[in-house]
């Protein structure tokens, strides 16, 4: 990924995040689908995906200041 994006979130937003995070990657997992190699490479790459996410928010240090979008 060569775009990157910095946005300052607090502790309850970083929180909320994962908490969405969770609940999308118990989604694929239990997502029924055909399986093909196609769709299971493109079902574990999502899942690589999310969970790069969840360990950049988990590093990540909460700033205090909302994010304003």
């Amino acid at each position: 990924m060569s775009d990157s994006i910095t946005v300052g979130l607090t502790e309850r937003q970083r929180e909320l995040l994962l908490q969405g995070l969770r609940y999308v990657r118990s989604s694929v997992k239990l997502d029924v689908y055909k399986p093909t190699p196609e769709t299971t490479s493109t079902r574990n790459d999502n899942l690589r995906e999310i969970e790069s996410l969840v360990c950049q928010l988990n590093e990540a240090q909460p700033t205090g200041v909302a994010a304003e979008v």
